[in-house]
């Protein structure tokens, strides 16, 4: 815990700082770098030369470095990086990290390039995590640190083939006739025959028995059922919005930020776009298009791109292109809607970044039967989550991209 406000000795300071080896006071007057701190005292308000007095060590802490940099990462907490001993410098050096850093002064440097997960918009690049009782968090991003949310993707259809199978009564009542021919047995004529489905082998015999006895040359009619297995394949398609970009970063504990980097929220994917028709009156010439696919939303990961499908297309229509893939900052554009024999169907919208939303795919345009509807975009997540009841102080000279919520959840 903290050194006491009022009277203090000598061992308050060893307790939370640990001992030096001369057991001296001015052994505690000391300049030490960490990450992106440089020339840190003891604690803010300790001498690092001349004079030093026990009044100036009183309601001081423990001062911890956690420094994250190096290359490109994914979900980090920053409590788990203290939890794991990565990067952690105690300043001062006369102990070793505590267990538990409640009542502690964190001082956590972020420079690198961190990227979310695709999602829920909760899931966060950085997040502060937990430190326990009273502890002070400070999080300080360099220039070389970039957050990203990740991009949402772009938006198109999906297809499910499926296989059904089954048998069927072709004919419910049935007048046998066979005429024999030697050892072969004729035809079998049915009434109130029902057609059968369009695919499949008959299954042998008769039924419920395989063979009737039916005197030569005559009929003879018999509650009998012909039957035939069938099996029919066939596809749907299934509309996929464009995706929701995350966030970049989590604030679940106290924290006073400053950001000389660059945080950017994930954004949305462009909607898939409308399919269009044309039926010529006395015209085979019939045409049906299918849209294109959505552009993703800049993010980290990427927001990939909507692929264009045949959902609407047949006869003399065209396929839509596919969208294209994001960068981390730029979106990605949507791909054009199918063009054939009057039926033109929508482009795909565009994915969103720092400076463009993301779009809906826009509607079939031309054909003289109903157009399709483009599908909608995806939602931008957030450049700061703040969950409830947490205090946030920010300051700095870095960019911001994307909203802040506060009393929101990170995940």
């Amino acid at each position: 815990m903290p050194t006491p406000s009022g009277i203090i000795n000598f061992s308050d300071i060893e307790s939370e700082f640990g001992r030096n080896g001369s057991k001296s006071l001015g052994a505690y007057r000391i300049s030490q770098s960490a990450g992106l701190y440089s020339n840190l005292p003891l604690d803010s308000g300790v001498p690092q030369n001349g004079p030093i007095s026990f009044s100036q060590l009183r309601g001081k802490r423990l001062n911890i470095v956690v420094d994250i940099s190096g290359g490109e990462e994914y979900r980090v907490n920053m409590r788990s990086k203290y939890d794991q001993n990565s990067g952690i410098t105690v300043i001062g050096g006369f102990k070793s990290k505590p267990a538990d850093p409640s009542q502690k002064r964190i001082l956590v440097s972020v420079n690198k390039r961190i990227g979310s997960a695709t999602g829920s918009t909760s899931n966060v690049a950085l997040r502060t995590g937990n430190w326990g009782s009273s502890a002070s968090l400070e999080v300080l991003l360099g220039p070389n640190a970039s957050i990203f949310g990740a991009g949402g993707r772009g938006g198109d259809y999906s297809v499910s083939t499926v296989t059904e199978s089954g048998t069927a009564v072709y004919a419910s009542y049935c007048v046998g006739y066979r005429e024999y021919k030697g050892s072969l047995q004729g035809p079998i004529w049915c009434k109130n025959a029902e057609p059968g489905p369009p695919a499949g082998e008959w299954t042998s015999g008769w039924y419920p028995g395989n063979y009737t006895v039916i005197p030569y040359g005559k009929g003879s009619l018999g509650i009998y059922e012909a039957r035939r297995n069938w099996s029919a394949t066939y596809s749907y398609y299934t509309l996929n919005p464009g995706g929701n970009g995350t966030s970049a970063l989590g604030i679940e504990y106290g924290t006073s930020l400053t950001n000389n980097g660059y945080i950017q929220s994930g954004y949305g994917g462009g909607g898939v776009g409308g399919t269009a028709a044309n039926d010529p009156d006395k015209n085979t010439q019939d045409a049906g298009s299918s849209g294109g696919g959505g552009g993703g939303g800049a993010g980290l990961p990427i927001g990939t791109k909507g692929f264009g499908s045949t959902n609407g297309y047949y006869g003399f229509g065209g396929v839509g292109g596919d969208g294209n893939d994001s960068t981390d900052t730029v979106r990605g554009l949507g791909g054009p809607g199918g063009n054939g024999r009057g039926a033109v169907a929508g482009n795909g919208g565009s994915g969103g970044d720092p400076n463009n939303p993301p779009q809906n795919g826009q509607n079939g345009v031309s054909g003289n039967q109903p157009l399709g509807a483009g599908g909608p975009a995806g939602s931008n997540g957030y450049g700061i989550i703040i969950t409830s009841g947490t205090s946030y102080v920010y300051s700095g000279s870095g960019t911001l991209y994307g909203e802040v919520q506060y009393n929101g959840s990170v995940t």
